[in-house]
């Protein structure tokens, strides 16, 4: 069941896209209210400030160019976004064919940190966490960054990634253990 507060950004989110889908100008609050969180999440990916300005950039553009085919499905536009940006960063790599590179900030250690049990935090030192980080998968290392970093939900990672919901808890909690047994 979805709180008031979360219902009430649904309702405005509707309005604005509405009035965006008639007249494009009208997705500027949009963009004002979720700019940083994307950025900060291709910064995540891509660790540098001007490629990842560049990544939000066509993100925004192409949100706006796809923004007649957009459907409200009860779920915020931020995630939407996300998957925007999430194939803009996978692009970017497929390009440059560079190897993917990852931004932790001390909140994220903390986040992953205490999906673990008890006695093992000591574990988890940002460069080594980096490293480990660096040797899974980008499927799997977009996962972790989506539920521990972005802070979203499994329902909202299903949305993003196209993938039933089962699957995203199973992936999560395969990732999880990944990252485990390389840190031992």
């Amino acid at each position: 069941m979805t709180d008031s507060k979360e219902h009430n950004t649904l309702d405005w989110e509707l309005k604005i896209i509405t009035d965006a889908k008639r007249d494009i100008s009208y997705f500027e609050p949009i963009y004002e209210k979720f700019y940083d969180k994307i950025l900060r999440f291709t910064f995540r990916r891509v660790d540098s400030v001007d490629m990842a300005a560049d990544l939000t950039a066509q993100t925004f553009l192409k949100a706006m160019a796809d923004l007649p085919k957009y459907q409200v499905r009860g779920i915020s536009i931020l995630n939407w976004l996300y998957k925007i940006a999430s194939n803009e960063v996978k692009q970017y790599y497929r390009k440059t064919k560079q190897e993917k590179s990852i931004y932790l900030e001390e909140e994220d250690i903390y986040r992953i940190k205490y999906e673990e049990p008890e006695g093992q935090e000591s574990e988890f030192e940002k460069e080594k966490l980096i490293v480990v980080l660096n040797k899974i998968s980008i499927s799997d290392l977009e996962i972790i960054e989506l539920k521990f970093f972005e802070g979203l939900t499994f329902e909202e990672i299903s949305y993003i990634k196209q993938m039933k919901l089962s699957a995203v808890k199973m992936k999560v909690y395969r990732s999880l253990e990944k990252l485990r047994k390389l840190l031992k």
